[in-house]
């Protein structure tokens, strides 16, 4: 945001950016500006937004974008928010150059280096900025000045000079001109303070109701401060605002950098007593505190439904802007603390809307279910020696002041087709280190297994979920959430069993292909040789990758925890760490995970409702809600019990539950494996036997280290995060920085590595 004062006037930077524009050749074609915004958001930027859609839906004419410098850009405080709008604009052939900076926009590693030191700079100058400013303004309010805000009934803004003489009142929208000039509250016109007294004096003296007030006063055509009618709020303002017997709090809500309002508590509030002159004794306001006390009663389920019934009857429907508007009744939202929910209210009375509410009951009963979750998972937290705290505005856990974690439920619903699904708002996932999605059984009323997946990956997620998603999804499946219970586990403990209650995964609606099906059908297309070579490759390199970036995990991991105890043998970090108070560190760094422990933390899948002939019942189980071809079951009848459960494991966790893969498994099974192994092998028409049995041999190697790295793919994931959160905690700390600087280069080296591939 710049004004005409500023360095960064809107002219000074057209100048510059003609005169850059003259030097390198270019002819400007258009012009994107915010005058007087704020370069905290894109929401409050519509220059920068029309920018973006132009370049990115083809409507740009120009190649090159010309910026002042780093900050005209923006001053976002998620430096990798103004690097994707860069970005954006690169993807699309459109160049970025700032005039003003002193390095060329050329993707070098110095201007790279650069760029990012500016954007970081340019956010924390924001930064500095607001927390100089309500340093500003609370020195202001502690002087006794006005710091915004409209001054209420009964008063009025003094406009004063430098030296405290008065200048004038200000009007409602009128404001001062001066930045040396003040602003004060004083007494307004004497029929209002009159009528601030006589609200006092009948709720205090003669008993009167709010809402008699307020009634009162509109009839006799009184209006308050906002030219609106009196309501029960305006009353409740006047009778509980310690305005009116000269006191000033201020800072009850703030909301910095354009961040979501909130509620601060009470010791951060600033109080200045006697800053004007009272309107009301302090016994008289102290009084009505005790009357409005004493007035509050809870009222019996029948005293609330009463009204309702007279209004369903004179009304003959109800809803919550009908209850709202009667004179009498309990608001809606008053009905829905006490029941829960309109449609229980409705139950209750007996009226039958023309809607099925059902659902309502139910998402409701899903938030409280979402809450108990997560008090569960504090206890168990604090249970294992660690931290947790919830925060209902940001809905975050934070685990040990290391990582966040984000808790939702998303409801079951059945495909026509029978089929589980899980539908959820991806964007809730985001923003956190961790986020765990609940899914529950297709009754709602039973949890099924838990999704917890790192950051990274929870953007990647699609936003609905089937029973199967194939890898890596599929390995950060769990039944419990001990995993992050041992992720939050302060070493020298060791890893012991399940702290919170088993929630096992169960199993939904089955298809119907399982339904009605009794016996597998007969085989009918034989395989071709182009088929089995097709799927050999494609499906052995999609294996290899993901071996390769769990091995990539792996190695990270031993990193971590190789150097993690190196340093805690040398005893002045250890004593350093326990100065700081940060000298316990995550458990799983201390120790390596057993396959064990894996197995008891990975969600188990359950037997088969249905059975099917020649088919062992744990593949079923593992099939059972994924949609399977029934000619599928044929091939699986000609393997062993314990390669049909190899097989299924490897259809579900590539995705690939279809024909020609299980045929061309079967082909690539093991002799030894066959249900028959005296049965005559298939021969493919331009591969050698020879071939067949070097790609059987390449393809069980490559199958076991898949399977291998699916098990343990989730949980080195989730675990580097715990080590990440616990090394960003400790390098934070500046006594500890300055110690690796000085005697462990190589480590604090090592370490900052780790925390960038985060």
């Amino acid at each position: 945001m710049s004004t005409d004062q500023q360095i960064y006037s809107l002219e000074n930077q057209k100048d510059a950016i003609r005169s850059y524009a003259d030097i390198m050749g270019y002819d400007i074609v258009a012009t994107y500006e915010d005058p007087g915004r704020s370069g905290l958001s894109l929401q409050g930027r519509p220059g920068l937004q029309k920018l973006l859609f132009d370049v990115e839906n083809g409507f740009a004419d120009f190649e090159t974008v010309v910026v002042y410098d780093v900050s005209r850009w923006g001053r976002f405080q998620n430096v990798d928010e103004s690097a994707s709008y860069e970005y954006r604009c690169q993807s699309a052939g459109v160049r970025i150059e700032f005039c003003a900076e002193q390095f060329a926009n050329d993707g070098t590693i110095g201007s790279d280096v650069l760029k990012a030191i500016k954007r970081t700079m340019a956010a924390e100058y924001s930064r500095m900025l607001s927390q100089r400013c309500f340093i500003g303004q609370s020195r202001i309010i502690q002087m006794g000045f006005r710091g915004g805000a409209a001054p209420g009934y009964g008063f009025r803004r003094l406009l004063v000079d430098r030296s405290g003489e008065p200048k004038g009142i200000l009007k409602r929208t009128e404001c001062k001109s001066l930045a040396s000039d003040r602003v004060v509250r004083v007494l307004g016109p004497p029929e209002e303070l009159e009528t601030v007294r006589w609200i006092f004096d009948q709720f205090v003296n003669k008993g009167k109701t709010k809402r008699e007030i307020a009634n009162a006063l509109n009839a006799r055509g009184m209006v308050t401060d906002h030219d609106r009618p009196w309501s029960i709020r305006s009353v409740k303002t006047v009778l509980t605002h310690e305005k009116y017997i000269g006191n000033v709090i201020w800072n009850r809500s703030s909301s910095r950098l354009t961040s979501q309002r909130t509620r601060n508590p009470a010791s951060a509030w600033i109080r200045v007593e006697n800053a004007s002159a009272p309107i009301v004794s302090p016994e008289l306001f102290d009084r009505a505190q005790v009357e409005a006390k004493a007035r509050l009663f809870r009222m019996t389920d029948s005293q609330m439904l009463a009204p309702l019934a007279k209004l369903l009857k004179r009304k003959g429907a109800l809803s919550g802007r009908i209850i709202n508007a009667a004179r009498g009744c309990p608001s809606s939202s008053r009905l829905k603390r006490r029941f829960r929910t309109l449609a229980e209210v409705y139950r209750r009375i007996g009226y039958q809307p023309l809607h099925n509410y059902d659902y309502i009951e139910v998402n409701v009963d899903l938030r409280d279910r979402r809450q108990e979750v997560i008090h569960e998972l504090a206890a168990a937290i604090e249970d294992a020696g660690g931290s947790a705290r919830y925060d209902p505005d940001s809905k975050l856990v934070t685990v040990n002041g290391e990582f966040t974690v984000a808790i939702w439920i998303a409801r079951c619903r059945l495909s026509r087709h029978g089929y589980p699904r899980w539908a959820f708002r991806r964007r809730r996932l985001a923003g956190a280190d961790l986020s765990v999605l609940i899914r529950m059984q297709p009754d709602d009323t039973a949890i099924r297994d838990f999704l917890i997946l790192p950051g990274n990956e929870a953007k990647r997620v699609f936003h609905v979920l089937k029973a199967e998603n194939g890898c890596p999804l599929d390995s950060f499946l769990f039944a419990t959430l001990d995993i992050l219970v041992a992720m939050a586990r302060r070493a020298p403990d060791q890893i012991s069993p399940p702290t919170m209650r088993q929630l096992h995964r169960g199993i939904g609606s089955p298809g119907r292909h399982f339904a009605g099906l009794k016996h597998a059908p007969e085989p009918s297309n034989p395989l071709r040789g182009y088929v089995l070579l097709r799927n050999f490759s494609h499906e052995r390199m999609r294996m290899r990758r993901f071996v390769t970036s769990t091995n990539e995990l792996r190695k990270h991991w031993d990193r971590t925890a190789q150097a993690m105890r190196q340093l805690m043998t040398v005893k002045a970090f250890r004593e350093l760490l326990k100065s700081e108070g940060i000298e316990t560190m995550p458990s799983m760094l201390m120790e390596t995970i057993p396959p064990s422990h894996l197995a008891l933390m990975r969600a188990e899948r359950p037997l088969a409702a249905h059975q099917i002939e020649g088919i062992c019942a744990d593949a079923l189980g593992l099939l059972e809600n994924c949609v399977v071809p029934p000619i599928i079951f044929s091939y699986l009848r000609e393997v062993s019990s314990d390669r049909q459960i190899e097989m299924a494991k490897i259809m579900l966790a590539l995705g690939s539950v279809r024909a020609d893969f299980a045929k061309t498994l079967v082909a690539l099974t093991p002799r030894s494996h066959l249900a028959d192994p005296s049965a005559r092998r298939k021969r493919f028409h331009g591969i050698k036997a020879a071939q067949v049995i070097s790609m059987e041999a390449e393809f069980g190697e490559v199958t076991h280290e898949f399977l291998n790295a699916v098990a343990t793919h989730g949980v080195r994931a989730l675990g580097l995060v715990a080590a990440h959160g616990y090394l960003g905690r400790i390098l934070e700390n500046p006594k500890v920085v300055r110690y690796f600087a000085r005697d462990f280069p190589l480590q604090f080296a090592q370490f900052q590595w780790l925390l960038q591939i985060r």
